[in-house]
């Protein structure tokens, strides 16, 4: 009995880490929008706030962008369109490199940005995946009129 137990115990414990929640972009604008993430990192390597972008999400495409859980019950989100024409921004603000593909550590520290004065400060959406949806697969971010 005990080795059936153990057996279970470690299938679910298999199952629920290796479950891979994921954040689509839904885009119903008739011209692209480009995507920036952020969310936090607690590894062993690091620890810390990251953000990466930018990622093009074209009219009417539902686009992954992340497909993996982060650390932490919040991650972010800074959207705009072609120059910055319609921007799809929050309250929390993180760094992001205005003019090419980016990976930053600590964008949430004032430092980086000295360190790198091509990084801009942006106005990051806040997503609550809650306490209660640890175990969310999906989260979709609409881009509606």
């Amino acid at each position: 009995m005990k080795t059936k137990q153990l057996i279970v115990i470690f299938i679910l414990s298999f199952t629920l880490n290796t479950l891979k929640a994921q954040v689509f972009f839904n885009n119903k604008y008739n011209e692209p929008v480009w995507v920036v993430l952020g969310y936090p990192v607690d590894t062993k390597a690091y620890k810390g706030w990251v953000t990466v972008g930018w990622y093009e999400v074209a009219p009417g495409e539902n686009k992954e962008i992340l497909n993996y859980n982060p650390t932490g019950q919040y991650i972010y989100y800074y959207a705009q369109t072609k120059g910055g024409v319609k921007k799809f921004e929050g309250a929390n603000y993180l760094l992001a490199d205005p003019k090419k593909a980016f990976n930053i550590k600590n964008a949430d520290k004032e430092y980086v940005q000295n360190e790198n004065p091509s990084y801009k400060w942006y106005k990051f959406r806040q997503i609550d995946k809650g306490a209660k949806d640890m175990f969310k697969l999906k989260y979709t971010i609409a881009f509606e009129y």
